[in-house]
Protein backbone atom coordinates (compact mmCIF):
# COMPACT_ATOMS: atom_id res chain seq x y z
CA UNK A 1 0.00 0.00 0.00
CA UNK A 2 1.40 3.52 -0.55
CA UNK A 3 1.04 6.53 2.08
CA UNK A 4 0.16 9.84 0.94
CA UNK A 5 2.89 12.46 1.63
CA UNK A 6 1.40 15.47 3.68
CA UNK A 7 2.23 19.06 4.31
CA UNK A 8 0.90 20.92 7.42
CA UNK A 9 -2.32 22.67 6.88
CA UNK A 10 -3.13 25.08 9.43
CA UNK A 11 -6.58 26.78 8.86
CA UNK A 12 -9.09 24.63 9.94
CA UNK A 13 -10.52 23.06 6.68
CA UNK A 14 -7.02 21.90 6.11
CA UNK A 15 -6.94 20.36 9.37
CA UNK A 16 -10.21 18.81 8.64
CA UNK A 17 -9.29 17.54 5.32
CA UNK A 18 -6.24 15.90 7.46
CA UNK A 19 -8.31 14.43 9.38
CA UNK A 20 -10.41 13.22 6.25
CA UNK A 21 -7.30 11.63 4.77
CA UNK A 22 -5.86 9.72 8.07
CA UNK A 23 -8.84 8.33 8.73
CA UNK A 24 -9.66 7.17 5.12
CA UNK A 25 -6.32 5.40 5.39
CA UNK A 26 -7.27 3.39 8.64
CA UNK A 27 -10.15 2.31 6.86
CA UNK A 28 -8.01 1.06 4.35
CA UNK A 29 -5.71 -0.50 6.23
CA UNK A 30 -8.72 -2.16 8.37
CA UNK A 31 -10.08 -3.24 5.95
CA UNK A 32 -7.08 -4.98 4.15
CA UNK A 33 -6.78 -6.38 7.52
CA UNK A 34 -9.99 -7.82 7.69
CA UNK A 35 -9.63 -9.59 4.90
CA UNK A 36 -6.19 -11.68 5.78
CA UNK A 37 -8.26 -12.37 8.91
CA UNK A 38 -11.02 -14.14 6.72
CA UNK A 39 -8.62 -16.73 4.80
CA UNK A 40 -10.14 -19.61 3.71
CA UNK A 41 -10.24 -23.13 5.57
CA UNK A 42 -7.08 -25.22 4.51
CA UNK A 43 -9.02 -28.16 5.37
CA UNK A 44 -12.25 -29.27 7.19
CA UNK A 45 -12.51 -31.92 9.77
CA UNK A 46 -15.00 -34.00 11.26
CA UNK A 47 -15.09 -35.63 15.17
CA UNK A 48 -17.75 -38.15 15.50
CA UNK A 49 -18.53 -41.12 18.23
CA UNK A 50 -19.86 -44.43 17.63
CA UNK A 51 -21.83 -44.87 21.24
CA UNK A 52 -21.33 -48.44 22.48
CA UNK A 53 -25.49 -48.02 22.40
CA UNK A 54 -27.46 -46.42 20.43
CA UNK A 55 -28.32 -43.69 19.56
CA UNK A 56 -25.03 -42.40 18.52
CA UNK A 57 -23.58 -39.19 18.82
CA UNK A 58 -23.88 -36.40 16.29
CA UNK A 59 -20.69 -34.66 14.06
CA UNK A 60 -19.12 -32.04 15.16
CA UNK A 61 -17.18 -30.29 11.89
CA UNK A 62 -14.01 -27.68 12.31
CA UNK A 63 -12.57 -25.54 9.43
CA UNK A 64 -8.58 -25.42 10.04
CA UNK A 65 -7.08 -22.09 9.04
CA UNK A 66 -3.27 -22.68 7.29
CA UNK A 67 -2.17 -21.86 11.30
CA UNK A 68 -3.66 -24.93 12.46
CA UNK A 69 -6.43 -23.01 14.57
CA UNK A 70 -9.76 -24.56 14.19
CA UNK A 71 -13.35 -22.80 13.87
CA UNK A 72 -16.36 -24.73 14.42
CA UNK A 73 -18.76 -25.05 11.16
CA UNK A 74 -22.15 -23.32 11.67
CA UNK A 75 -24.65 -25.93 12.60
CA UNK A 76 -22.13 -28.29 14.12
CA UNK A 77 -22.22 -31.02 15.92
CA UNK A 78 -24.65 -32.43 12.68
CA UNK A 79 -27.79 -34.29 14.10
CA UNK A 80 -29.02 -35.68 10.81
CA UNK A 81 -25.95 -38.64 11.07
CA UNK A 82 -27.30 -39.80 14.71
CA UNK A 83 -28.49 -42.93 13.97
CA UNK A 84 -26.37 -43.35 11.28
CA UNK A 85 -22.99 -44.89 13.62
CA UNK A 86 -19.57 -43.13 12.35
CA UNK A 87 -17.80 -41.38 9.43
CA UNK A 88 -15.57 -43.02 7.45
CA UNK A 89 -14.24 -41.06 4.61
CA UNK A 90 -15.15 -37.99 1.83
CA UNK A 91 -14.38 -37.53 -1.43
CA UNK A 92 -14.90 -33.57 -1.16
CA UNK A 93 -18.93 -34.16 -2.54
CA UNK A 94 -19.66 -36.79 -0.45
CA UNK A 95 -18.89 -38.65 3.31
CA UNK A 96 -19.08 -41.98 3.63
CA UNK A 97 -20.62 -43.07 6.82
CA UNK A 98 -20.50 -46.90 8.12
CA UNK A 99 -24.05 -47.80 10.14
CA UNK A 100 -26.78 -50.67 10.91
CA UNK A 101 -29.74 -51.36 9.64
CA UNK A 102 -31.63 -47.94 9.49
CA UNK A 103 -34.76 -50.85 11.16
CA UNK A 104 -32.42 -51.98 13.47
CA UNK A 105 -30.37 -49.91 15.26
CA UNK A 106 -28.72 -52.41 17.06
CA UNK A 107 -27.79 -54.97 14.64
CA UNK A 108 -24.40 -54.97 12.85
CA UNK A 109 -22.40 -51.75 11.46
CA UNK A 110 -23.17 -53.38 7.80
CA UNK A 111 -24.95 -50.63 5.72
CA UNK A 112 -22.79 -47.98 3.72
CA UNK A 113 -24.02 -44.28 3.88
CA UNK A 114 -23.56 -41.59 1.48
CA UNK A 115 -24.30 -37.80 2.78
CA UNK A 116 -24.10 -34.80 0.77
CA UNK A 117 -21.21 -31.96 1.59
CA UNK A 118 -22.55 -28.72 1.91
CA UNK A 119 -20.46 -26.21 0.38
CA UNK A 120 -19.23 -24.60 3.64
CA UNK A 121 -17.83 -28.15 4.24
CA UNK A 122 -21.09 -29.31 6.69
CA UNK A 123 -22.90 -32.44 6.31
CA UNK A 124 -25.97 -32.15 4.32
CA UNK A 125 -28.95 -34.47 3.49
CA UNK A 126 -28.30 -38.37 3.11
CA UNK A 127 -28.25 -39.49 -0.55
CA UNK A 128 -27.77 -43.47 -0.64
CA UNK A 129 -27.65 -46.41 1.80
CA UNK A 130 -26.21 -50.07 0.60
CA UNK A 131 -26.35 -53.33 2.37
CA UNK A 132 -22.96 -54.51 2.24
CA UNK A 133 -24.09 -57.85 3.41
CA UNK A 134 -25.97 -58.40 0.07
CA UNK A 135 -23.01 -58.83 -1.80
CA UNK A 136 -20.19 -61.08 -2.56
CA UNK A 137 -17.60 -61.79 0.21
CA UNK A 138 -20.10 -61.14 2.78
CA UNK A 139 -21.33 -64.65 3.51
CA UNK A 140 -18.64 -65.69 5.93
CA UNK A 141 -18.50 -66.88 9.71
CA UNK A 142 -17.44 -65.12 13.01
CA UNK A 143 -14.22 -67.39 13.35
CA UNK A 144 -13.25 -66.25 9.92
CA UNK A 145 -13.29 -62.82 11.44
CA UNK A 146 -15.61 -59.88 11.47
CA UNK A 147 -18.91 -60.28 9.56
CA UNK A 148 -19.29 -56.31 8.95
CA UNK A 149 -17.38 -54.17 7.15
CA UNK A 150 -14.09 -53.14 9.91
CA UNK A 151 -13.36 -49.61 7.55
CA UNK A 152 -13.27 -48.18 3.86
CA UNK A 153 -10.17 -47.11 1.87
CA UNK A 154 -10.95 -45.07 -0.87
CA UNK A 155 -9.19 -44.69 -4.23
CA UNK A 156 -7.49 -41.39 -4.97
CA UNK A 157 -10.06 -40.24 -7.27
CA UNK A 158 -12.34 -40.20 -4.87
CA UNK A 159 -14.49 -42.36 -6.79
CA UNK A 160 -14.52 -46.11 -5.40
CA UNK A 161 -14.18 -47.17 -1.92
CA UNK A 162 -12.56 -50.99 -0.59
CA UNK A 163 -14.28 -52.86 1.96
CA UNK A 164 -12.56 -55.62 3.85
CA UNK A 165 -14.79 -58.19 4.45
CA UNK A 166 -13.79 -60.98 7.12
CA UNK A 167 -10.80 -62.18 6.42
CA UNK A 168 -11.36 -63.51 2.74
CA UNK A 169 -12.32 -60.20 0.41
CA UNK A 170 -12.33 -57.12 0.06
CA UNK A 171 -15.74 -55.45 -1.86
CA UNK A 172 -15.48 -52.92 -4.35
CA UNK A 173 -18.47 -49.93 -4.27
CA UNK A 174 -17.97 -47.19 -6.90
CA UNK A 175 -19.42 -43.72 -5.53
CA UNK A 176 -21.31 -41.52 -8.43
CA UNK A 177 -21.58 -38.26 -8.73
CA UNK A 178 -24.84 -37.94 -7.11
CA UNK A 179 -23.55 -40.10 -4.31
CA UNK A 180 -25.32 -43.15 -5.33
CA UNK A 181 -23.47 -46.08 -4.06
CA UNK A 182 -23.27 -49.14 -6.20
CA UNK A 183 -21.32 -52.69 -5.89
CA UNK A 184 -18.95 -53.59 -7.92
CA UNK A 185 -16.92 -56.45 -7.46
CA UNK A 186 -15.55 -58.87 -4.74
CA UNK A 187 -12.12 -60.13 -4.43
CA UNK A 188 -12.76 -63.24 -3.01
CA UNK A 189 -9.63 -65.56 -1.61
CA UNK A 190 -10.90 -67.76 0.98
CA UNK A 191 -7.72 -68.30 3.39
CA UNK A 192 -8.60 -68.41 6.39
CA UNK A 193 -5.03 -67.63 7.71
CA UNK A 194 -5.45 -64.79 5.77
CA UNK A 195 -4.08 -61.38 7.55
CA UNK A 196 -6.06 -58.73 6.17
CA UNK A 197 -6.67 -55.19 6.61
CA UNK A 198 -7.38 -52.01 4.60
CA UNK A 199 -5.44 -52.43 0.84
CA UNK A 200 -3.21 -49.44 0.50
CA UNK A 201 -3.30 -47.93 -3.07
CA UNK A 202 -0.20 -47.57 -4.95
CA UNK A 203 0.54 -43.76 -5.93
CA UNK A 204 -0.39 -44.53 -9.78
CA UNK A 205 -3.27 -47.18 -8.36
CA UNK A 206 -2.74 -49.87 -10.61
CA UNK A 207 -1.84 -52.10 -7.61
CA UNK A 208 -2.86 -52.27 -3.68
CA UNK A 209 -1.61 -54.30 -1.39
CA UNK A 210 -2.09 -55.62 2.29
CA UNK A 211 -1.28 -58.43 4.77
CA UNK A 212 -1.00 -62.43 4.39
CA UNK A 213 0.46 -65.21 5.90
CA UNK A 214 3.97 -66.16 3.85
CA UNK A 215 6.46 -68.85 5.18
CA UNK A 216 7.10 -69.98 8.34
CA UNK A 217 4.40 -68.10 9.46
CA UNK A 218 5.60 -64.80 9.28
CA UNK A 219 3.46 -62.49 7.12
CA UNK A 220 3.99 -60.82 3.71
CA UNK A 221 2.16 -58.89 1.43
CA UNK A 222 -1.01 -59.44 -0.20
CA UNK A 223 -1.13 -58.15 -4.08
CA UNK A 224 -4.24 -56.84 -5.67
CA UNK A 225 -4.42 -55.87 -9.39
CA UNK A 226 -6.37 -52.19 -10.07
CA UNK A 227 -9.27 -53.10 -13.02
CA UNK A 228 -10.13 -50.18 -15.38
CA UNK A 229 -13.90 -49.95 -13.71
CA UNK A 230 -11.84 -49.54 -10.54
CA UNK A 231 -12.75 -52.95 -8.71
CA UNK A 232 -9.49 -54.55 -6.89
CA UNK A 233 -8.63 -58.91 -8.22
CA UNK A 234 -6.52 -60.72 -6.12
CA UNK A 235 -3.33 -60.88 -7.87
CA UNK A 236 -1.63 -63.53 -5.03
CA UNK A 237 1.62 -62.86 -3.06
CA UNK A 238 4.05 -60.35 -4.76
CA UNK A 239 7.61 -61.32 -5.21
CA UNK A 240 9.51 -59.35 -2.21
CA UNK A 241 12.75 -58.44 -2.43
CA UNK A 242 14.83 -56.44 0.64
CA UNK A 243 15.51 -55.10 2.33
CA UNK A 244 18.47 -56.32 3.20
CA UNK A 245 19.49 -58.31 6.63
CA UNK A 246 22.20 -60.35 8.37
CA UNK A 247 21.85 -64.42 7.46
CA UNK A 248 19.08 -66.29 9.00
CA UNK A 249 17.36 -62.67 9.60
CA UNK A 250 13.94 -62.32 8.15
CA UNK A 251 11.31 -59.85 7.86
CA UNK A 252 7.63 -60.41 8.87
CA UNK A 253 5.03 -57.50 7.59
CA UNK A 254 3.12 -55.99 10.19
CA UNK A 255 -0.08 -55.08 8.60
CA UNK A 256 1.36 -51.18 9.12
CA UNK A 257 1.65 -49.89 5.53
CA UNK A 258 0.74 -45.90 4.15
CA UNK A 259 1.73 -44.89 0.58
CA UNK A 260 2.97 -41.50 -0.54
CA UNK A 261 2.02 -39.74 -3.74
CA UNK A 262 4.04 -41.85 -6.17
CA UNK A 263 5.13 -45.85 -6.01
CA UNK A 264 6.51 -45.86 -2.50
CA UNK A 265 5.48 -47.32 0.70
CA UNK A 266 6.63 -46.68 4.21
CA UNK A 267 6.08 -50.45 5.95
CA UNK A 268 6.64 -51.22 9.61
CA UNK A 269 8.56 -54.72 9.37
CA UNK A 270 9.03 -57.38 12.47
CA UNK A 271 12.62 -58.47 12.34
CA UNK A 272 12.86 -62.32 13.65
CA UNK A 273 16.44 -63.41 14.46
CA UNK A 274 17.86 -67.06 15.51
CA UNK A 275 17.86 -67.93 19.05
CA UNK A 276 17.51 -63.95 19.74
CA UNK A 277 15.15 -61.70 20.46
CA UNK A 278 13.73 -59.43 17.24
CA UNK A 279 12.61 -55.91 17.43
CA UNK A 280 10.66 -53.49 14.55
CA UNK A 281 11.77 -51.27 11.92
CA UNK A 282 10.90 -49.10 9.19
CA UNK A 283 11.75 -49.62 5.44
CA UNK A 284 10.66 -48.08 2.41
CA UNK A 285 9.45 -50.37 -0.50
CA UNK A 286 8.79 -49.15 -4.48
CA UNK A 287 6.37 -50.54 -6.22
CA UNK A 288 7.65 -52.34 -9.64
CA UNK A 289 5.54 -52.16 -12.94
CA UNK A 290 4.66 -55.72 -12.57
CA UNK A 291 3.25 -55.03 -9.14
CA UNK A 292 6.90 -56.61 -7.17
CA UNK A 293 7.98 -54.68 -4.49
CA UNK A 294 11.85 -53.63 -3.63
CA UNK A 295 13.63 -52.46 -0.42
CA UNK A 296 16.98 -50.67 -0.80
CA UNK A 297 17.80 -50.37 2.75
CA UNK A 298 19.33 -52.66 5.18
CA UNK A 299 19.81 -53.10 8.61
CA UNK A 300 21.87 -50.32 9.53
CA UNK A 301 19.79 -47.67 8.08
CA UNK A 302 16.48 -48.53 8.83
CA UNK A 303 15.40 -46.67 11.90
CA UNK A 304 14.24 -49.25 14.55
CA UNK A 305 11.12 -48.76 16.73
CA UNK A 306 11.52 -50.43 20.18
CA UNK A 307 7.76 -50.10 21.12
CA UNK A 308 6.97 -51.00 17.40
CA UNK A 309 3.55 -49.55 16.58
CA UNK A 310 -0.14 -49.68 15.64
CA UNK A 311 -0.17 -47.13 13.72
CA UNK A 312 1.57 -44.84 11.01
CA UNK A 313 0.50 -42.55 8.25
CA UNK A 314 2.18 -40.47 5.61
CA UNK A 315 1.51 -37.18 4.59
CA UNK A 316 -0.35 -36.21 1.82
CA UNK A 317 2.77 -35.05 0.26
CA UNK A 318 5.03 -38.15 1.06
CA UNK A 319 7.56 -36.36 3.39
CA UNK A 320 6.30 -36.72 6.79
CA UNK A 321 5.81 -40.09 7.57
CA UNK A 322 4.36 -40.69 11.71
CA UNK A 323 4.23 -43.64 14.06
CA UNK A 324 2.00 -44.91 17.21
CA UNK A 325 4.19 -46.70 19.03
CA UNK A 326 2.58 -49.45 21.28
CA UNK A 327 1.15 -47.66 24.36
CA UNK A 328 0.21 -44.80 22.65
CA UNK A 329 1.66 -42.16 24.76
CA UNK A 330 3.93 -40.65 22.01
CA UNK A 331 4.26 -39.78 18.46
CA UNK A 332 7.23 -40.69 16.54
CA UNK A 333 7.30 -38.60 13.27
CA UNK A 334 10.07 -39.35 10.19
CA UNK A 335 11.13 -37.95 7.25
CA UNK A 336 9.90 -39.99 4.29
CA UNK A 337 12.27 -40.17 1.21
CA UNK A 338 10.75 -42.06 -1.39
CA UNK A 339 13.19 -45.34 -1.98
CA UNK A 340 15.83 -44.18 0.41
CA UNK A 341 16.02 -44.72 4.33
CA UNK A 342 13.40 -43.19 6.63
CA UNK A 343 15.23 -40.86 8.78
CA UNK A 344 14.14 -39.40 12.48
CA UNK A 345 12.61 -35.72 12.60
CA UNK A 346 10.88 -35.39 15.77
CA UNK A 347 8.83 -36.66 19.36
CA UNK A 348 6.08 -36.13 21.01
CA UNK A 349 5.59 -36.96 24.28
CA UNK A 350 1.90 -36.96 25.78
CA UNK A 351 0.60 -35.27 29.04
CA UNK A 352 -1.98 -37.53 29.86
CA UNK A 353 -4.13 -39.49 28.59
CA UNK A 354 -3.09 -41.19 25.31
CA UNK A 355 -3.15 -41.05 21.46
CA UNK A 356 -5.55 -42.49 19.01
CA UNK A 357 -6.56 -41.68 15.75
CA UNK A 358 -4.46 -39.75 13.44
CA UNK A 359 -5.07 -37.85 10.21
CA UNK A 360 -3.11 -35.36 7.96
CA UNK A 361 -4.23 -32.13 6.31
CA UNK A 362 -2.51 -31.41 2.98
CA UNK A 363 -0.96 -28.18 4.87
CA UNK A 364 1.26 -30.00 7.28
CA UNK A 365 -1.13 -30.59 9.85
CA UNK A 366 -1.03 -33.57 11.90
CA UNK A 367 -4.39 -34.46 14.02
CA UNK A 368 -4.83 -36.97 16.54
CA UNK A 369 -7.22 -37.01 19.37
CA UNK A 370 -6.71 -38.27 23.11
CA UNK A 371 -8.38 -41.85 23.98
CA UNK A 372 -8.47 -40.48 27.16
CA UNK A 373 -10.40 -36.78 27.20
CA UNK A 374 -11.52 -36.95 23.74
CA UNK A 375 -9.71 -33.82 23.06
CA UNK A 376 -8.35 -32.98 19.56
CA UNK A 377 -4.80 -31.94 19.00
CA UNK A 378 -3.35 -30.27 16.16
CA UNK A 379 0.61 -30.65 15.41
CA UNK A 380 2.30 -28.63 12.62
CA UNK A 381 5.17 -30.28 11.29
CA UNK A 382 8.05 -28.70 9.52
CA UNK A 383 11.52 -29.97 7.85
CA UNK A 384 12.82 -29.51 11.69
CA UNK A 385 10.59 -29.79 14.23
CA UNK A 386 6.93 -30.71 15.18
CA UNK A 387 5.11 -27.74 17.18
CA UNK A 388 1.22 -27.79 18.79
CA UNK A 389 -0.22 -25.43 16.93
CA UNK A 390 -1.73 -22.33 19.01
CA UNK A 391 -5.52 -23.16 20.43
CA UNK A 392 -4.45 -27.23 20.58
CA UNK A 393 -5.88 -29.18 22.13
CA UNK A 394 -9.58 -28.44 21.43
CA UNK A 395 -12.43 -29.66 23.14
CA UNK A 396 -15.12 -31.90 21.17
CA UNK A 397 -18.15 -34.09 22.46
CA UNK A 398 -17.24 -36.98 23.61
CA UNK A 399 -19.00 -39.60 25.38
CA UNK A 400 -16.14 -40.25 28.23
CA UNK A 401 -13.91 -43.28 29.69
CA UNK A 402 -15.26 -46.05 32.12
CA UNK A 403 -12.58 -45.27 34.98
CA UNK A 404 -14.44 -48.96 36.63
CA UNK A 405 -13.91 -50.57 33.42
CA UNK A 406 -10.44 -48.98 32.75
CA UNK A 407 -11.67 -48.75 28.75
CA UNK A 408 -13.28 -45.82 26.65
CA UNK A 409 -16.45 -45.15 26.93
CA UNK A 410 -17.21 -44.72 23.31
CA UNK A 411 -14.70 -45.25 19.89
CA UNK A 412 -14.28 -41.90 18.33
CA UNK A 413 -13.37 -41.54 15.00
CA UNK A 414 -11.27 -38.82 13.24
CA UNK A 415 -11.89 -37.81 9.27
CA UNK A 416 -9.68 -34.88 7.48
CA UNK A 417 -10.23 -33.41 4.00
CA UNK A 418 -7.83 -31.16 2.14
CA UNK A 419 -9.13 -28.09 0.40
CA UNK A 420 -7.70 -27.99 -3.04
Amino acid sequence: MQFMKYTRITSSRGVSRLRFLIGSACLMIAAFTGVAAAQSPVAYVYVGENATQTPFNATSAFAASSDGKLTEIKGSPFTQTTNIGYMLATNGTHFIFVGPDPNNLEGLMKYLYSYKVEPDGGVGQQVSAIDTQLYGGADCTPDQGYSAPEGVEMDHTGQYLYVPYCTDAVQTYKIAKSGELTFQNAAIYNNVDYGGGLPKLAGNSTFAYNQALGENYTYTFAAYARESDGSLVYAGIPTVTGPSLPEGDYPSFSGLITDDPTDHFAVMLQIFRPSESGYCALASYTVGSQGHLTSTNNENNMPALPDCGQAMLLSPNGKFLVVLPNGQRSLQFFHFNGADPITPLDNVIGKSGWFATMAWDSSNHLYVLNGLSGRLHVYTVSSSSVVEASGSPYDVPFCGYDFQDQVEGCMQNLVVRSIP
